[in-house]
């Protein structure tokens, strides 16, 4: 018997503003320093992406789901975003409906599109070798004194010229708009937000703050196809099923 393949095909469209033009596809294991005396470290935000196997996924390139996955969570993408941003970063996903755009003529009455699920996850941060607490929730006033009674990270911050060492006692922050939704017909956005300003403590650190200690936050993408088994697959027309993501990444200016 004949056996209907199909794939989901991600094409990551990867969208970044100016301010992270400075790309580099290094993991971070060392703090920042600033490198002139003076002057606090330009913010600058980085995006990898890597496919199951842990290889760098470029953008437009495709990522297969493998027959044997069909109504069975795959481990799709992952994410590492790399910086040194105190402050809001937004990560945006738009996940569109997959589509098989090569139809047979006679299979014209069958099925094009194949729903999916998708479900993000944030899995842990890192400042150089050290892991960082993470909520998805703002601390409260105990938590937060709580956090200063743990270990500090040094960070040298600039104000006119004139340096100051604060001892940082980071907690991250981060908050989906959801973790999961079923694509169909439509493209669906799903949005993640960072910011390490919520719920790190250190005292006197100046309000103004747009730079950190660098850090590493990491996250992961899984894709469930639904709806097709043994007894449905004929249903769908033969061929590639493409899904296209879109992602843009936003630091708070």
């Amino acid at each position: 018997m004949r056996k209907n393949i199909f794939f989901i095909i991600i094409l990551l469209l990867i969208v970044c503003i100016p301010v992270m033009a400075d790309k580099t596809t290094r993991i971070l294991t060392a703090f920042k320093e600033n490198i002139i005396p003076g002057e606090n470290a330009a913010m600058f935000v980085d995006f990898e992406l890597l496919d199951s196997s842990s290889n760098e996924i470029v953008e437009g390139r495709e990522v297969n789901i493998p027959q044997e996955f069909r109504k069975v969570s795959y481990n799709t993408f992952s994410w590492i975003l790399q910086g040194n941003a105190f402050r809001l970063i937004t990560l945006s996903f738009e996940f569109y409906p997959m589509v098989n755009n090569n139809v047979k003529p006679t299979e014209s009455q069958k099925a094009s599109t194949i729903t999916y699920r998708v479900d993000l996850s944030h899995q842990t941060t890192r400042i150089g070798n050290a892991a960082i607490s993470s909520y998805n929730r703002a601390l409260t006033a105990d938590e937060k004194a709580s956090l200063t009674q743990g270990s500090s990270i040094e960070f040298i911050y600039y104000t006119n010229g004139i340096p100051a060492t604060y001892d940082m006692y980071y907690a991250d922050y981060y908050q989906f708009s959801a973790t999961n939704a079923t694509i169909s017909n439509n493209q669906v956005p799903l949005t993640l937000t960072y910011n390490f300003a919520t719920n790190t403590v250190a005292d006197g650190f100046p309000a103004a703050a747009k730079v950190c200690n660098s850090w590493n936050r990491y996250g992961s993408a899984t894709v469930t196809i639904q709806n097709i088994d043994e007894n449905t697959v004929s249903n769908y027309a033969t061929g590639n099923y493409e899904a296209p993501v879109r992602l843009t990444i936003t630091p708070q200016s």
